[in-house]
């Protein structure tokens, strides 16, 4: 009797299903380049945003002096506001300049140290390196899955084998929490100032933007350390593997 089979049994649907697709091949980049320009970018936008720290708390002080009616003239505040306007506005276009730039750099870095760790060896990494740079663009995700991904870069630039034994370092958990409570203050201000329309309230919102600065000083920072600790990392790594090539 001949075999009896379904569609989805046949011996095309058999030779698909058993078949597995090629893995992307990644080739081994240093990661010495790009991780001094990483580093400088945060240098630059740490030292801007504490600037623009600064600016602000100018700026409310402005705020707080127009709304106990404190300049002699009209013509006064205008002219204190003017010029505060002006200074934060300049302030805030270099930071945003330098945050792009920092972003673009990152993510080529990341991209990067997660195609390293796969020609270390690595397997079973659960993100990809484009979606380790990608989960920071999507909503809910975006709070948790790049942390995810940097833990797992950071275990597998030192111990490709074993990395899932390796303890998560503090560093990364701290640069993580202060990633988002700066993203979460950020939020607030978004959301307060839509609704700031006297001195006072603006005032007020201009020290939680101050306080969000801070904040992105010290998770820049901390980003900072984590990628110069990656490459230390991989370049051990990389030097070990040569050994034994």
């Amino acid at each position: 009797m001949a075999e009896q089979t379904t569609p989805s049994e046949g011996p095309v649907f058999r030779e698909i299903k058993t078949s597995s697709a090629p893995e992307k091949t990644y080739v081994y980049r240093p990661l010495g380049g790009l991780t001094k320009w990483v580093a400088a970018l945060c240098v630059i936008k740490a030292v801007v945003m504490a600037l623009q720290a600064v600016a602000l708390v100018g700026q409310a002080e402005v705020l707080q002096r127009m709304a106990r009616s404190d300049y002699p003239t009209q013509a006064a505040m205008m002219e204190a506001a003017n010029a505060s306007d002006v200074l934060v506005g300049l302030i805030g276009l270099a930071t945003l300049v330098c945050l792009l730039a920092a972003y673009v750099v990152g993510g080529f870095w990341i991209y990067r140290a997660g195609a390293n760790v796969r020609t270390f060896g690595a397997k079973g990494l659960q993100d990809s390196p484009g979606w380790a740079v990608g989960w920071y663009a999507i909503p809910i995700m975006q709070w948790f899955k790049p942390f995810i991904a940097m833990v797992e870069i950071w275990k597998a630039s030192g111990e490709p084998l074993q990395w899932r034994s390796q303890p998560t370092p503090a560093l990364l958990g701290s640069w993580w929490a202060f990633w988002v409570l700066t993203n979460l203050l950020g939020t607030i201000v978004w959301v307060g100032s839509r609704n700031s329309d006297d001195p006072s309230t603006m005032a007020a919102m201009t020290y939680v933007t101050v306080a969000d600065l801070i904040v992105d000083v010290v998770a820049t920072v901390l980003f900072m350390m984590v990628v110069l600790s990656v490459n230390r990392r991989q370049s051990s790594a990389r030097q070990v593997a040569e050994v034994f090539a």
